[in-house]
C-alpha cells in the first residue's frame, strides 16, 4: 500500500448510529495531512494513541464535535474485512476493547465493554502491537 504511516480517526460527519466510518489520513511526507480513504474495517500494526488536551477541553466546554483524538500507526496492514476477521479470530484471547469519549475519559482506555459508557473498567493505554477496527468496535492487541 502506498500509505503506510497513517492517522486513524472517527469521521464524525460520515458516521451514523449504525455504521461508524473512520478517516485514514496520511503521515507520509508528500501527502502529509491528506485523507486518502474512509473505512469501517482496518488492521493496523504498532500504534500509539494521541488526544489533544486543548481539543478535549474545547469539546467539553462548547459541546461540539472536533477531531482531536487519533490512533497513529506506522503500518496499515489491511482494509479487507475477511482478513481482519481471520486476524481477530486468531488473536481473540489477547484482544481487548479500546475506546475514547471526551466527556467520560481523558485518554484512550482499555475497556471491558465495547461502549465507553457501559464499561466499568477504564485503563489508560498509550500503545498497542496491533489495532483491529470493525465498524463500532476497536480492539487492541497489547505489546508482548
Amino acid at each position: 500500500m502506498k500509505h503506510t504511516r497513517i492517522d486513524l480517526y472517527l469521521n464524525l460527519h460520515k458516521s451514523s448510529q449504525n455504521n461508524r466510518v473512520y478517516s485514514l489520513r496520511s503521515r507520509e511526507t508528500e501527502d502529509r495531512g491528506k485523507v486518502f480513504d474512509y473505512t469501517s474495517f482496518c488492521l493496523l500494526g504498532h500504534s500509539t494513541f494521541h488526544v489533544s488536551q486543548p481539543g478535549r477541553i474545547k469539546v467539553r466546554k462548547f459541546q461540539r464535535k472536533l477531531v482531536h483524538a487519533v490512533i497513529r500507526s506506522d503500518q496499515l496492514i489491511s482494509v479487507s474485512q475477511p482478513e481482519i476477521m481471520a486476524f481477530l479470530k486468531q488473536h481473540q484471547q489477547s484482544a481487548s476493547f479500546i475506546g475514547y469519549c471526551p466527556y467520560q475519559t481523558d485518554t484512550f482506555c482499555l475497556l471491558d465493554d465495547a461502549m465507553v459508557s457501559r464499561s466499568t473498567t477504564r485503563v489508560p493505554i498509550t500503545e498497542a502491537r496491533n489495532i483491529i477496527v470493525m465498524n463500532d468496535r476497536i480492539y487492541a492487541i497489547p505489546n508482548a
